[in-house]
């Protein structure tokens, strides 16, 4: 079991290029959706917020510093932001341990109306 965790862990998150944790744009289609997966980037944090602000009815646990400084840290945090029709409907974040290869999710919120499609629930 944990080989099968090592191989996929280092398939997804596995090569660095110059300190910075890889990640490359996928497409994603889910129940006949297309969503686009990119890495977060500084002028993602308003719309990180406001889909904060929806989740957590007006409040915002992480601030714009809190979200600035882990998308900064690329060496071994990765932020993703998913996107439809070009509209930011949900993003996570993780914190990576490659030398006991463990990942660990930091945040994780989507809007709510994908609730009704059962996109970022435990069904999925």
């Amino acid at each position: 079991m944990l080989k099968k965790f090592k191989t996929g862990f280092n398939r997804l998150f596995g090569s660095k290029n110059d300190g910075q944790l890889e990640f490359k744009c996928r497409n994603v289609k889910v129940k006949g959706y297309e969503y686009l997966f990119v890495r977060a980037v500084v002028p993602d944090i308003p719309e990180i917020l406001d889909i904060e602000r929806a989740v957590y009815k007006g409040q915002t646990p992480w601030n714009f510093e809190n979200f600035e400084a882990q998308i900064r840290e690329q060496e071994r945090t990765l932020y993703l932001v998913v996107r439809h029709n070009d509209e930011m409907v949900g993003f996570a974040g993780c914190d990576m341990k490659y030398a006991t290869y463990e990942a660990h999710i930091t945040e994780y919120c989507r809007f709510a109306s994908l609730s009704k499609l059962r996109i970022g629930s435990d069904a999925d």
